[in-house]
């Protein structure tokens, strides 16, 4: 297994471990987390053979699916993508249904800079670590623009294009690819990284390098990216291929140049901040490796980067399950200090479930 010496049995208990405590998280109906939170079980139940894990999704699903009314902006954080391989798998019109009317709905919004808004007003905080904001940042903090934010980039464009596969609806797949296109345009920064939001009426974006930003892009796009060489359509969508491919070989070539010697990168990839973010090795050993089995990487230069960063993985998680450290939720801030000081030692979908997709990924590939 990529060179590391565990044993299949060690690697099996500590994937129990990490799906027990996973159920044991507050993951919302809906919030950010409960994407990878749900793909970490849904590979899970396979791998220790525990179908209760899906039976247990699949029921969460149709219970959301008999409330979904009213919708709401939370929505497009819906765990979609892998809603729809479940309802796919278990042929669950029910679930299927309310997911074609999620998509209406979400489809509905207002687009900034060629993306669906995801706040209308930001959830900005003042920063931790205690650095002053500009008059120019404070008057933002005030009164919060609309703005669009990375982490979506794994929500609505892997959403769609799994749903445009699944209903035969080529407008959808249209939306995806161009949604995920729209997100590179504006917030990936020509060294590699994405910045991690952007807001109405300001030239800049904000949030530099945020480390788990960097997975929530690189796993939405190799989603994409997926869903598209898999579709009826994929020759109608050559060029934004060669867009999305470019987009993960510079993201990769930008992680891989500042990962640090123990395989962990900082809470912010460019700080040299002595504490790391646990959940962004996990991240970036599943988006790489799957980057790298799509083709779009040569697995013989990133090989070294994703043993590192499963063994940083594997030793960040403790007896209990917890994977440690792992921040709260960051929100946003336009101080990029912010992101350096943000509490950590928390159980929370977005470190257990990369944690627990990471080690499924290992235990299956050769």
């Amino acid at each position: 297994m990529l060179g590391l010496e565990f044993e299949n049995s060690e690697l099996q208990d500590k994937i129990s471990l990490l799906a027990d405590s996973l159920l044991r998280t507050k993951m919302e109906t809906w919030n950010f987390g409960e994407s990878v939170g749900f793909e970490g079980l849904m590979l899970a139940s396979d791998a220790l053979d525990r179908p209760e894990l899906e039976f247990f999704l699949r029921g969460w699903l149709r219970g959301w699916a008999a409330r979904r009314y009213p919708f709401r902006r939370l929505d497009t954080t819906i765990p979609g993508h892998a809603a729809v391989k479940i309802a796919l798998k278990y042929k669950d019109d029910f679930i299927m249904e309310a997911l074609v009317e999620t998509s209406k709905y979400l489809r509905t919004r207002e687009k900034l800079f060629g993306i669906y808004k995801t706040w209308d007003s930001s959830p900005l905080l003042r920063p931790y670590g205690g650095t002053s904001l500009s008059p120019e940042h404070s008057k933002l903090l005030a009164s919060p623009p609309a703005g669009v934010f990375i982490d979506c980039l794994h929500f609505d464009p892997p959403f769609f294009a799994a749903l445009a596969n699944a209903v035969d609806d080529r407008d959808l797949m249209d939306d995806a690819a161009d949604q995920a296109v729209s997100y590179i345009n504006r917030l990936q920064d020509p060294s590699g990284f994405f910045w991690h939001f952007a807001l109405e009426g300001q030239e800049a974006n904000f949030g530099p390098s945020w480390g788990r930003g960097q997975g929530w892009a690189l796993l939405g796009l190799v989603d994409v990216i997926q869903e598209i060489q898999s579709s009826l359509w994929q020759k109608d969508f050559t060029s934004q291929l060669e867009v999305l491919h470019a987009a993960v070989n510079r993201l990769v070539n930008y992680m891989v140049s500042t990962q640090q010697e123990d395989g962990h990168w900082s809470a912010r990839v460019e700080t040299e901040n002595p504490t790391p973010e646990a959940s962004t090795a996990a991240f970036m050993y599943v988006g790489i490796l799957r980057a790298a089995n799509l083709g779009i990487v040569r697995f013989e230069a990133i090989r070294k980067s994703i043993e590192s960063a499963l063994g940083a993985t594997l030793a960040s998680v403790e007896q209990s399950g917890l994977l440690d450290p792992v921040s709260a939720a960051v929100m946003a801030c336009t101080e990029p200090s912010h992101y350096d000081f943000v509490p950590t030692g928390f159980m929370v979908p977005w470190g257990q479930g990369p944690a627990l997709m990471a080690l499924c990924e290992a235990i299956t590939h050769d």
